[in-house]
């Protein structure tokens, strides 16, 4: 018997638990009687939002790293060859990003996001990028990939807009 099982139920529910975190409300309800335990349900769609907003953050990661590359203009040409060596390692992690099936989650909750990549992706096999003139291939290779990259997110359905995913979006 505990000290808060001689507390009224509704101090218990409306005085303190509204003030524990999730670990200290398990510990909490541990103590009381299972018919005293005070249940506060997550919404199903804070797992999904949690998951977008961590592959948000490192899809940023990623392409602020490309961002600063990509600006970087050099005066010789073994630098050049070496930033486009890293340009072309980044582009390549991040197109393995966009097909990673777990990443799909995104597409499939984010409204307007495939459209946006589809352009985004479409622009990286027409234009020519400065950077593919010191690759060993001149491109070929990263141009394949964007290719089945945009397969890949084509392919991925648009299933339902999350209420709390509209502050969460991915810019490429």
């Amino acid at each position: 018997m505990s000290v808060f099982t001689r507390l009224p139920q509704d101090v218990l529910q409306y005085v303190i638990n509204p003030y524990l975190k999730t670990r200290d409300r398990a510990a909490f309800n541990a103590v009381l009687k299972p018919n005293e335990r005070i249940y506060r349900k997550i919404p199903k769609d804070y797992a999904i939002i949690h998951d977008i907003e961590t592959k948000k953050t490192l899809y940023e990661g990623m392409m602020r790293r490309l961002n600063y590359y990509m600006k970087l203009h050099d005066l010789d040409y073994e630098t050049s060859k070496k930033r486009a060596l890293i340009k072309a390692e980044l582009s390549k992690k991040i197109y393995a990003f966009l097909c990673d099936p777990l990443n799909a989650v995104c597409f499939a909750h984010v409204e307007g996001l495939k459209e946006k990549m589809i352009t985004s992706v479409r622009e990286d096999l027409t234009e020519t990028m400065d950077f593919y003139y010191y690759l060993p291939d001149k491109g070929a290779e990263l141009r394949a990939l964007a290719q089945a990259t945009l397969a890949v997110i084509e392919s991925r359905p648009f299933l339902r807009r999350i209420h709390f995913a509209k502050r969460v979006y991915l810019y490429l």
